[in-house]
């Protein structure tokens, strides 16, 4: 793999109570409270941005980890890693990642904090077909049918947590840029994909994460929020002090609390929690601990 309105709070979303996106660039989705961080709206301070002594290190790992011929072999965590986020998809939804069962395995045996990532596409053809008139929304019109495809998506990432015994309070939605299976030209047309499995991922009790960048964000949401916990990427060899400084208010990317920093290089995605959200109560929010 490589700001934001503040509604009430209200009760977890119900199956009926759906989440509406208006005919607007702007996408709001009523929050849960669970996903409704209380941090200052400004985001955290000079001075706690200035260590990772608060902070917890840890990695992301995937299809890229596995030695299969189409994989990369990319080395798995160090034992000293505080947290593992795992890919349950194989690069695009609807996918699996052949890997899943050994670095489940792996996240057992050495007790760490433990969380699941998942691919968001637009649909194929084929999966418009398949899933678009199969969900929550009636599907006679296209936004419905997105919505579906979405919710399926979720659907197809939640049975596979079921299948693994692979718990995760909060799953992490991956919005970025595929080139097997590129989002459309439009950007409301993707924000009801993103909503249909935002939705859920909520209908079966988790809490939900989007992974992006501003940059991918804008081309393929442009200015929709969703407001939900953020897994923010600063790009290839960068410090530890560029993540830090990723924390901040002014790096959002739809709205949500700044949760974890990505930093690249060429064979692992180091991880760091963002200071303001590294407490008990958070991290029991976004890990589980194996």
């Amino acid at each position: 793999m490589i700001p934001r309105m503040r509604p009430r709070r209200y009760l977890r979303l119900t199956l009926p109570a759906l989440v509406a996106i208006p005919a607007l660039t702007w996408v709001l989705v009523v929050r849960n409270s669970d996903d409704a961080l209380a941090l200052n709206p400004e985001g955290t301070s000079a001075t706690t941005v200035a260590t990772t002594k608060n902070t917890l290190s840890g990695q992301d790992i995937s299809w890229p980890q596995c030695t299969t011929k189409t994989s990369k072999g990319l080395p798995m965590p160090t034992s000293d890693r505080k947290f593992v986020v795992v890919g349950l998809t194989n690069g695009r939804a609807f996918t699996t990642n052949p890997c899943l069962s050994a670095e489940l395995a792996w996240l057992r045996s050495h007790h760490a904090l433990g969380a699941a990532y998942a691919m968001a596409n637009y649909p194929t053809a084929s999966h418009l077909k398949s899933y678009g008139s199969s969900g929550p929304w009636k599907g006679t019109t296209l936004d419905a049918k997105l919505r579906n495809v979405g919710w399926a998506e979720a659907e197809a990432a939640v049975n596979l947590l079921r299948a693994r015994g692979f718990a995760s309070p909060t799953v992490w939605i991956d919005v970025e840029g595929s080139k097997p299976q590129p989002w459309s030209t439009s950007t409301q047309n993707n924000a009801y994909v993103l909503s249909g499995f935002i939705n859920g991922l909520r209908n079966r009790g988790h809490k939900v994460g989007i992974y992006s960048t501003v940059t991918a964000w804008k081309k393929i949401v442009g200015t929709g929020h969703f407001s939900v916990p953020e897994w923010r990427t600063v790009g290839m060899n960068k410090t530890e002090k560029d993540l830090l400084t990723a924390c901040t208010a002014s790096r959002s990317i739809q709205g949500g609390t700044p949760a974890i920093i990505q930093r690249g290089s060429a064979t692992v995605d180091h991880n760091r929690t963002c200071p303001a959200t590294t407490t008990p109560k958070m991290i029991a929010q976004f890990f589980h601990q194996y």
